[in-house]
């Protein structure tokens, strides 16, 4: 249960990095500290998800804003 439970929590932390340590606190409800310490881990092992749910740029200059409702699914939202 507890690997389990890191695994999740780690995950969650992952969808949102690219919000500030405050913001994924209150998101995840992980304490700061804790955030600061996966943040590192997603820093060294992940350094994508630091930029996932940003705004991405197409060819017509519009965005694609990413939501993520759940630890798993992800979907592009309409404009």
């Amino acid at each position: 249960k507890n690997v389990e439970t890191y695994i999740e929590d780690m995950e969650r932390v992952r969808i949102v990095a690219s919000k500030d340590k405050q913001t994924i606190s209150r998101l995840t409800r992980l304490s700061v500290s804790l955030v600061e310490e996966y943040l590192e881990i997603i820093r060294t092992y992940y350094p994508e998800s630091m930029y996932l749910n940003r705004m991405e740029g197409n060819i017509e200059g519009k965005g694609n804003q990413v939501s993520c409702g759940t630890i798993i699914k992800c979907k592009k939202l309409k404009k």
